[in-house]
């Protein structure tokens, strides 16, 4: 029998990870495993730092790869305040501005690093932070607009993020997702969030929430 998210979500003042593709993506396997995420807090504040400069080192070492085309998504969309998505949550814009305030940190150190997918969500819930090994963006910007949540992406040269540069430049178009940990009433309305990151996904939970190679822009090394 499937996990439903209201039976998994009846116990209230527990911090779970929210991965808001829809559920097709989400095994129930997966979810029962989720449960209290309050002890991985550390794992964000102590080991990305080392993990991302293992990246930016390992990218550095080819010199060949500053002569390549660097491509961002400017200015786009990532959420929506206070407007139920197809996991029938609500993410009111108090909380919204919250997570995104305890979010600056991270994004301006460069930190907030995103994935195809929230394959490494799914296949390891008690660590849902992104893989460095499965990079394939770098948010840069992450800002409030109104009611909803803005962000400057820059697409990495890695594999998934050429991976994802190929099915742009082909017309298809891919959704921008949530993956976070937080808190949950029994009507649906998140009460308390962590931005980890967002992802890129086939099925957004909001399903405006797309980009296509329209939103493409090509930038220089010296520019990131």
């Amino acid at each position: 029998m499937n996990l439903t998210f209201k039976n998994l979500f009846q116990v209230l003042k527990q911090k779970f990870v929210f991965v808001e593709a829809t559920l097709c993506g989400v095994s129930s396997k997966s979810l029962k495993l989720i449960g209290k995420c309050s002890d991985y807090e550390c794992l964000f504040l102590e080991s990305r730092h080392h993990l991302l400069h293992e990246l930016y080192d390992k990218v550095k070492s080819d010199d060949s790869k500053f002569n390549e085309n660097l491509y961002i998504l400017k200015n786009i969309t990532v959420q929506i305040a206070g407007k139920q998505n197809g996991n029938n949550r609500v993410y009111p814009l108090e909380v919204l501005k919250k997570a995104v305030e305890k979010a600056q940190p991270f994004v301006k150190s460069r930190q907030m690093i995103g994935e195809l997918d929230h394959i490494s969500a799914e296949i390891n819930p008690e660590n849902p932070y992104p893989l460095v090994s499965r990079a394939s963006h770098l948010i840069l910007n992450l800002w409030m607009e109104g009611d909803k949540v803005k962000a400057d992406i820059l697409i990495l040269p890695t594999i998934y993020g050429k991976q994802l540069l190929d099915i742009l430049k082909a017309g298809g178009r891919v959704g921008i997702s949530l993956r976070g940990l937080g808190e949950l009433d029994n009507f649906g309305n998140v009460t308390d969030l962590d931005i980890l990151t967002y992802d890129f996904v086939s099925f957004p939970s909001y399903s405006e929430l797309v980009i296509d190679k329209s939103m493409l822009q090509k930038i220089s090394w010296d520019e990131v």
